[in-house]
């Protein structure tokens, strides 16, 4: 038959305080990696915040240089229209050379 007593043992005792300095222990590591995991964090944060300058910069110089394509594409339009009506003109006033 099963007996139950009162009684607490040294022997329990310390397995209590052995539980209890265990989950202390774990408390105060995981405390310190979720501090360690905030801190890499905050690197990240500042790290993407310097990507996205960096972005928006080069965003700044693409627009850039697609102006500055728009620009030459119409200054190449322009030239080619004055060459022909200088070709025209050249060959009302019989200038033409073959």
């Amino acid at each position: 038959m099963i007996s139950f007593s009162n009684q607490i043992d040294l022997g329990h005792m310390m397995i209590l305080i052995g539980y209890v300095a265990t989950a202390i222990g774990f408390v105060y590591g995981m405390r310190g990696q979720v501090h360690r995991i905030g801190d890499r964090m905050d690197g990240f944060v500042e790290r993407m915040a310097a990507v996205e300058t960096e972005m928006k910069k080069l965003t700044d110089i693409a627009v850039a240089l697609a102006r500055y394509d728009e620009r030459i594409l119409a200054m190449t339009t322009r030239l080619n229209l004055m060459d022909k009506r200088w070709e025209e003109l050249r060959e009302r006033k019989g200038l033409a050379v073959e």
